[in-house]
């Protein structure tokens, strides 16, 4: 089961990236995560608000997926966003359901978000079954109240997700090599040049 039982803390300040990725808004969406890789539909962005983590996201006409990694608190997290989605309400559960093809329904509590001129939902993805399916079907579609208010072709995302990999392994390994500190000469007991007197 998939669910989100509080408000992303660090969404919120990501939240203006992902509304720059929606069409509309796509002017200066390099200035704010920049693109590391395009993989068909899908493109791989940096998202630097949130430690440089890694996403996925696919537009569609008038709507967007968006596929994560926070690396401010290491989750895997997931936003649907589409144009009409006014009347959500920022930090209320939404309880919604999300499936693959017709593989069977995620019953997901996610938490609204506000994309400035439209709504959105998000939520965490706990369970690695998610992912698989995703990657394995061709559709996804989202109901609310028993109604479909979304649907979107998953075509290209093993290759996004694995791009989507290879992105996180990259910057990780430059945070690994690289420490908090980015001044090497701010130890004393590193600096050659630092006076012995």
């Amino acid at each position: 089961m998939i669910y989100c039982n509080r408000v992303f803390k660090h969404v919120a300040v990501s939240l203006l990236v992902f509304i720059l990725m929606i069409p509309s808004y796509s002017s200066a969406q390099d200035d704010v995560s920049p693109l590391w890789k395009e993989v068909g539909r899908w493109d791989i962005r940096i998202d630097e608000t949130l430690d440089y983590g890694c996403f996925a996201i696919l537009i569609e006409s008038d709507g967007a997926f968006r596929l994560g990694v926070d690396n401010l608190d290491s989750t895997l997290y997931a936003i649907l966003a589409k144009e009409g989605w006014d009347s959500i309400e920022t930090g209320k559960t939404y309880d919604i359901s999300l499936e693959f093809d017709s593989e069977g329904a995620w019953e997901i509590s996610s938490n609204g978000i506000d994309l400035e001129r439209f709504g959105g939902l998000a939520f965490e993805v706990s369970d690695f079954l998610f992912i698989e399916e995703m990657m394995e079907r061709h559709r996804m579609y989202v109901r609310y109240n028993g109604q479909q208010i979304m649907q979107m072709s998953m075509q290209g995302s093993i290759a996004a997700l694995n791009a989507l990999d290879e992105c996180l392994e990259v910057f990780d390994s430059d945070s690994d090599s690289n420490p908090q500190n980015p001044d090497p000469f701010a130890s004393s007991t590193s600096d050659p040049f630092a006076p012995t007197y």
